[in-house]
């Protein structure tokens, strides 16, 4: 479909139940999705951050507009990295020095 979510974290996906087992994780939050590619819709006011600062891709970080499946795929990622090792990515800190790491 050609969507990018922007916000992939792991606040944003819940582990459901499917007959029984808890075995489906589902997405949630759907806010932040645009068009993805060089058709992404912009947002009017660029001087916001959209998006959880730790799980942002670089380019997203970057603050540029046209972001694809990629930034999505990163986010997944650092979700991954989180639920693996405890850790964030990307240390907590200020959310202008985590950008800064990001970018």
């Amino acid at each position: 479909m050609h969507l990018v979510h922007r916000d992939v974290k792991p606040a944003n996906v819940m582990v459901c139940e499917r007959g029984g087992v808890h075995d489906v994780a589902k997405l949630l939050d759907f806010g932040l999705v645009r068009g993805g590619g060089a058709a992404a819709e912009t947002v009017l006011d660029t001087h916001q951050i959209l998006g959880t600062p730790g799980y942002m891709s670089p380019e997203q970080a970057q603050g540029q507009d046209a972001l694809d499946a990629a930034t999505d795929v990163y986010a997944v990622g650092a979700t991954g990295y989180l639920l693996l090792t405890g850790e964030p990515a990307i240390p907590r800190g200020h959310a202008v020095q985590m950008l800064i790491a990001q970018a």
